[in-house]
């Protein structure tokens, strides 16, 4: 499976996601609290397998691979998405 890059939006146990996106995330950023953006080697349900949110081990929330983007957010945002978004061809 190719490289994709995901939102993470998590909704508990905020503070025990960061340690386990550091383990299987490619990389990742933090853009608020519980909320990051993140490159994986596969899809967004084996993400959320890894990091734990779908048993509910490590916290709740929602992992969405992402296909475009736009919006309003720091510089230090868009220049990680600039690096880190999956280029084919």
């Amino acid at each position: 499976m190719a490289k994709q890059t995901c939102i993470i939006v998590a909704t508990s146990k905020r503070e025990a996601l960061e340690p386990m996106l550091s383990v299987h995330a490619v990389d990742h950023l933090q853009i608020d609290e519980g909320v990051f953006v993140a490159t994986f080697d596969g899809t967004a349900r084996e993400f959320a397998e890894v990091l734990g949110i779908r048993s509910g081990e490590t916290s709740s929330g929602i992992v969405c691979a992402i296909s475009s983007y736009s919006g309003r957010q720091p510089t230090e945002v868009w220049e990680w998405l600039k690096v880190n978004w999956p280029i084919d061809g």
